[in-house]
């Protein structure tokens, strides 16, 4: 690519296309055409050149220089082009502080850091410095309802109220082989804590175990479970309307799953992080 046109010959003025960049834009190239340029050996055509106006710099690509059959090697601190008759044609030193830390989008780098959560989230965390070192960050629209919105009470006391829901069977065993995670959610604090199970029969025992814990680290009693109506807790007479209180956990796992890009027997570690960053 160059940007002085002037250069250019057997120049294609019906050529137009677009060129993306490091940063992920894209700038357009306006013209397609040959470049001389002098050489070591002499004066050489580049063919297929693309006129792009908005760079600075004329970038050569060592690929399409590989195709033609032409050899690049860096070595010593330098680096040369060599035609096909193994003659240099061009050498050059390398460049020093060419090399720059990234600059990734701070939105989109928290956005991954706190599990994919909607940007109207994070910039509510940002507003009342929730998170440390989240910066200030503009206000984004998000068309999904807020988790349990449209419950009409909420608790004020620690455990008054516990939602719980148990998820359908993954369709792969976790890495300790459990096919199930049963979900736990103080209404008035939104503390939630996960188990996984091997089998559904395992709720009840589970349910006891959490309740064990959660009133000797509180203090306090739970009153009230809000749950999905499992026969294992009929039985108990422990039924009530429930709400899909795991659709926020599995969302954001599913992201984290795809992001890390490990497989799919990782679901129960992306179920527990999940659960932690909502905490």
């Amino acid at each position: 690519m160059a940007a002085d046109a002037s250069n250019f010959k057997n120049v294609d003025k019906r050529f137009h296309s677009k060129v993306k960049v490091g940063n992920g834009q894209y700038i357009e190239a306006v013209r397609n055409g040959d470049v001389l340029i002098k050489t070591a050996s002499g004066t050489k055509l580049v063919t297929d050149v693309l006129l792009v106006l908005d760079i600075d710099q004329n970038l050569l690509s060592v690929g399409q220089l590989l195709e033609k059959n032409y050899s690049v090697i860096f070595k010593d601190n330098k680096w040369l082009i060599l035609d096909l008759s193994r003659c240099e044609l061009i050498s050059t030193k390398l460049a020093d502080r060419i090399a720059y830390t990234s600059s990734l989008n701070e939105t989109k780098l928290w956005h991954k850091r706190i599990g994919h959560v909607d940007y109207k989230s994070l910039s509510l965390m940002s507003k009342n410095n929730l998170v440390e070192n989240l910066s200030k960050m503009v206000d984004h629209e998000d068309t999904r309802s807020p988790f349990l919105a449209n419950t009409t009470w909420r608790a004020t006391e620690k455990l008054h109220l516990v939602h719980n829901d148990i998820c359908r069977p993954m369709k792969t065993s976790s890495l300790n082989r459990s096919r199930y995670f049963v979900l736990f959610i103080d209404d008035s604090t939104r503390f939630c804590q996960v188990y996984f199970m091997k089998n559904k029969s395992e709720v009840v025992e589970i349910f006891f175990k959490f309740k064990v814990m959660v009133e000797n680290q509180s203090d306090c009693k739970l009153k009230m479970v809000r749950l999905d109506n499992e026969a294992e807790y009929t039985s108990r007479s422990l039924k009530s309307s429930t709400k899909s209180l795991n659709r926020t956990v599995m969302n954001m796992a599913r992201c984290l799953l795809f992001e890390s890009k490990l497989p799919d027997d990782f679901w129960a570690e992306t179920i527990n992080t999940a659960a932690y960053l909502l905490n």
